[in-house]
């Protein structure tokens, strides 16, 4: 083995590093801005750190029935859980009162964007929104 392999293998150490540190940074802060929302809907913010039940219950603030998550965890196929995540953001818009734009672009295409939007902004908790809401027009 030779020295060259050796500092090769310390870049890629280094690199991983990095980008653990990176995608940590975001997992805690998207966990932060989860549980500001969770309590902006009168839910309790532990909620936000259990993966899976996260989900659950923000599609029961956002909807109103946590169930419909089974849909998106049981879509096998992967542009219908894109669409269902497009859906939630939408739908996460409307329930804390942005505009439909807003949901669609921000919660459901960054929705780390959209989240910290929301729980560091103004955004009130409006109420669940019917899932029928983005194929009526108001």
């Amino acid at each position: 083995m030779g020295s060259g392999d050796v500092s090769l293998g310390m870049f890629f150490l280094t690199v991983y590093f990095i980008l653990f540190v990176i995608f940590a940074v975001v997992a805690i802060f998207a966990a932060v801005c989860m549980w500001k929302m969770f309590v902006k809907a009168g839910h309790e913010g532990w909620k936000a750190i259990i993966p899976l039940y996260n989900l659950y219950t923000l599609f029961e603030i956002v909807t109103g029935n946590g169930w419909y998550c089974l849909i998106m965890l049981l879509s096998g196929i992967p542009y219908v859980g894109l669409f269902l995540m497009i859906l939630l953001g939408y739908l996460i818009g409307k329930a804390y009162g942005k505009s439909k734009i807003f949901g669609l672009v921000a919660c459901g295409v960054v929705p780390i964007i959209g989240y910290a939007v929301i729980a560091f902004g103004d955004a009130q908790y409006v109420g669940p929104q019917d899932v029928r809401t983005l194929f009526v027009s108001e």
